[in-house]
């Protein structure tokens, strides 16, 4: 069963606008599955064996060089290993996690260096979906009654549906009269 708008836009000859939607859509579920499920960029902890060679009384911190800047690298006590810069540990999680962004309990999984391209089209295809797609609906469905001289009542009403409509002045004075007609003055003080 199909929703009424999508039938309407269906029967009226724009059958292109649920089709993009439902394209988007699929874009969105794909990669919110993919920022879902995907790895974001775990880095494994330390081995036993590599535990009990690093000194027990390591430094917290340790400096390293990029691009002619300083950058701290921190200690991480849970994982046993110096984080690389832009890599923080996930306290839900319990891991760190190379280029961390933050842990997303929408997808229930850590933004990461592997997943956050999947989560930023995820997002940006949702804002479409929520926004710009019935701004489109809306804008076609008012060129329709638009060019028929209809208004959106006597559309949901269902006046002159299967007949004239003795306000229409043809597609084109229809338009004209919308954008260019005369501005009435106010009826009420």
């Amino acid at each position: 069963m199909t929703h009424p708008i999508c039938r309407y836009y269906i029967e009226e000859g724009y059958p292109w606008l649920p089709a993009c939607q439902g394209v988007i859509t699929l874009f969105v579920i794909a990669n919110f599955t993919l920022a879902t499920f995907m790895d974001p960029g775990i880095i494994p902890k330390a081995s036993p064996e590599e535990d009990r060679e690093d000194d027990f009384r390591a430094p917290l911190y340790k400096n390293v060089e990029i691009n002619g800047i300083t950058v701290r690298m921190k200690w991480c006590v849970t994982c046993q290993f110096y984080r690389p810069p832009r890599c923080s540990h996930c306290s839900v999680c319990n891991v760190c996690i190379e280029t961390f962004d933050h842990h997303c309990p929408w997808v229930n999984n850590c933004i990461g260096r592997r997943n956050y391209r999947f989560f930023f089209i995820m997002v940006i295809m949702g804002i479409i979906i929520l926004l710009v797609i019935p701004i489109y609906g809306l804008t076609g469905f008012h060129i329709v009654l638009v060019s028929r001289g209809r208004t959106t009542n006597e559309q949901v009403t269902g006046k002159f549906k299967g007949g004239y409509n003795p306000f229409s002045r043809g597609c084109a004075r229809n338009c004209c009269y919308i954008l260019c007609g005369p501005q009435y003055p106010r009826s009420a003080h």
